[in-house]
């Protein structure tokens, strides 16, 4: 049995000019005072895309305002999506420029090097001081139904370590316990212990792709790219999926609340570059 390709986590932890776009898939689940809400998205690569920052703007507007879809994929690698299904090209990396499972890629794609899924996550609070909550209580698990389970990542569970930044915010609506009435305490502008109570938090999400750094170093860049599009063809109705929940101080109690986002791939349509990839992929 042939062994699963490498994942590379980010816990934020395809064919040029493809709409990512393929409906709107959102998971919003309620328990009592608290809102979990949580949208998929196909994101450029953290650490070497020029195009992250803006992405990053541009998904944590539209996760803390509900403000649906920014931009164009197809015209901008920037652009946030919410999805409900992936094509195999989106959820690789790769050391050399890449998109949608296009090696070496024309413009305005030619700067990136591949792209991740995150699963956005909004958490609201009805703002009563009773009902607020901690960062340190949140946990994950990423699973994938392929034999080895292979988007499982080897660092998963509780933000206890981690701590608010530009793409991971919380906001304690202050004593007016009303959100923009003037008193908000935001994070991490005013502090980035996961430990502080907050009513809101929005997220970028957990992120994970296969990369192609793992692959066998004898085939060339598209040939990485092809092996692992065809791992994923590989396995019968591949789905990968993320589930968020949220505990109180006590992690051996049952959860708050939870929200399950699967997210099943669908087969690249054929455009006149996958199609060459193809080609490439048939003369291995």
């Amino acid at each position: 049995m042939p062994s699963a390709p490498a994942c590379n986590l980010r816990l934020i932890l395809s064919g040029i000019g493809l709409v990512v776009f393929l409906g709107v898939f959102v998971t919003v689940s309620h328990a009592g005072p608290v809102t979990m809400t949580v949208r998929p998205s196909i994101a450029p690569n953290y650490y070497a895309s020029p195009s992250w920052p803006l992405y990053e703007q541009r998904a944590m507007s539209s996760i803390q305002n509900n403000s649906g879809n920014i931009g164009n994929p197809a015209t901008d690698p920037s652009a946030y999506q919410i999805i409900r299904a992936f094509y195999p090209g989106q959820i690789i990396v790769s050391e050399f420029p890449s998109w949608n499972g296009l090696a070496l890629p024309p413009p305005p794609f030619n700067n990136e090097y591949g792209s991740r899924i995150h699963w956005g996550l909004h958490l609201v609070g009805d703002g009563n001081l009773i009902n607020q909550f901690r960062l340190a209580n949140l946990w994950n698990d990423m699973n994938s139904n392929d034999p080895w389970n292979s988007f499982n990542p080897p660092v998963e569970g509780f933000f206890g370590s981690s701590v608010y930044t530009s793409y991971l915010r919380g906001i304690n609506y202050g004593l007016d316990k009303v959100k923009g009435g003037g008193d908000d305490i935001l994070y991490p502008d005013s502090g980035t212990d996961p430990s502080l109570l907050i009513d809101e938090l929005i997220y970028v999400g957990v992120g994970n792709a296969y990369d192609t750094q793992y692959e066998d170093p004898l085939l060339p860049p598209q040939g990485r790219i092809n092996s692992i599009i065809a791992f994923m063809a590989s396995v019968p109705d591949f789905t990968v999926s993320n589930t968020y929940c949220l505990f109180t101080g006590d992690h051996s109690a049952n959860p708050i609340i939870c929200a399950d986002s699967p997210v099943p791939m669908v087969p690249e349509p054929a455009t006149p570059l996958l199609l060459a990839a193809r080609r490439l992929r048939h003369q291995r």
